[in-house]
């Protein structure tokens, strides 16, 4: 059993969406993945994340994805059974990333 990184896009311009909201987003889209990849378990993709609250982080803002995406990596993800984290890029919306089991 092994992991891989994935992370997805949320657009929010203003930065305005809730914690709540972010966790609702994604859930829908977890749900999506779920039914692409399986809902068996060990897909290697953000499936995996369905059902566990997304963590959001504003304590740091990132002018990128590759920075967003390296935070949550090095930073903020370190168990492959989750859960995803979301973290803002400025003027752009939020990055949501994890370790997936694999």
């Amino acid at each position: 059993m092994g992991a891989d990184y994935n992370d997805i896009f949320i657009v929010d311009i203003e930065l305005k969406m809730t914690d709540t909201e972010i966790d609702r987003k994604c859930q829908k889209i977890f749900m999506e993945l779920a039914h692409e990849f399986g809902h068996g378990g060990e897909t290697g993709t953000l499936a995996e994340m369905l059902g566990k609250k997304v963590v959001v982080n504003k304590s740091i803002t990132f002018a990128n994805k590759h920075q967003a995406s390296g935070h949550i990596m090095r930073n903020l993800s370190t168990d492959k059974y989750g859960p995803a984290y979301a973290v803002p890029l400025i003027n752009m919306g939020w990055v949501i990333g994890g370790w997936c089991l694999s």
